[in-house]
């Protein structure tokens, strides 16, 4: 009889990027093709935490992108008329 323990995944989560798995003895699996990230439950949320502080942080640069965008093209609509410098 065999004595080594065998650990079983469940898949939690699929996405076209990566997939989160929970193995029977606790460890999540993180797998991003060929790279899998095994971490404790406290090591996930801190990675996930971090994750959407940069995700905030990008959609914080995206939005005043497009404000600046939107503050020069009010700029330039109130410029010379069409034709004239």
């Amino acid at each position: 009889m065999n004595d080594k323990h065998v650990c079983f995944r469940q898949l939690l989560a699929h996405g076209s990027l990566a997939s989160i798995e929970r193995c029977s003895c606790g460890t999540l699996h993180v797998v991003l093709g060929p790279f899998t990230l095994r971490l404790n439950s406290d090591q996930f949320k801190s990675l996930f935490v971090t994750m959407l502080e940069a995700q905030s942080s990008l959609q914080d640069e995206v939005e005043k992108s497009h404000e600046s965008t939107q503050h020069l093209a009010n700029l330039l609509s109130q410029g010379a008329a069409r034709g004239e410098s």
